[in-house]
């Protein structure tokens, strides 16, 4: 079994750097489109990345709507030979243990197109947004031959006549029992800070302590 990853980054700081080495040792290619309009040292970082790292494919856009980043992703789908291909994002956690456990699961149902996981939305690193609580990423994704974006990005990977990998609908996605770390909150800059996205960032949950088991894992911020 292998799998890829697919990141699109424009200002991923202060963790981009961080978010990458996490997941580089069980990667087969990353392929990582960074933005020309970055402003926050994201292409430093990334830049040096791909350097130390010979399974990164790294490339630039400058679009000018965030929709036409759709191509980019399918790009992404298109050059991955893997068997899974993982979205990567900018504010995507993952320590080593619950991602081993998540690469253990993927080839116990052959039918599966795509498993998604629960994020703990950080507030700092003792608190995190109970608005999440059930909330669910889609992020592995089956390489198929009909896999591809057909919504505007950073909407889901659709696949065949079943439709987009939704985790609360689509019958070929399951849920795995682990969870990653999910820091949008924390970023020095994001699509959710931006003026459109501010109103939604709070919105529906509060800073509650993490539970103990999950506590130990926080990633030192």
């Amino acid at each position: 079994m292998t799998i890829s990853s697919s990141t699109i980054v424009r200002n991923g700081m202060p963790y981009i750097g961080q978010i990458l080495e996490q997941v580089a040792p069980f990667m087969e290619k990353m392929f990582i489109t960074l933005s020309r309009k970055s402003t926050d040292g994201t292409t430093q970082v990334v830049a040096d990345f791909a350097r130390t790292h010979p399974n990164v494919e790294l490339d630039y856009e400058d679009v000018e709507d965030i929709g036409e980043l759709t191509d980019v992703l399918n790009s992404h789908v298109r050059k991955c030979k893997s068997d899974w291909l993982l979205r990567l994002d900018d504010d995507d956690y993952w320590t080593t243990d619950q991602f081993q456990l998540c690469l253990g699961e993927l080839e116990k149902d052959p039918g599966v197109m795509c498993y998604a996981i629960k994020p703990y939305q950080l507030f700092d690193e003792e608190t995190h947004d109970t608005g999440w609580h059930k909330k669910y990423f889609s992020k592995f994704m089956r390489k198929t031959s009909s896999l591809c974006a057909i919504q505007p990005f950073p909407r889901d990977l659709p696949a065949d006549k079943d439709g987009p990998l939704y985790w609360k609908w689509h019958k070929g996605v399951r849920i795995l029992p682990y969870y990653f770390f999910h820091l949008s909150y924390l970023k020095t800059g994001s699509l959710r800070n931006e003026e459109w996205a501010k109103v939604f960032a709070h919105q529906f949950g509060k800073p509650t302590p993490l539970p103990e088991d999950i506590k130990h894992n926080v990633p030192k911020l």
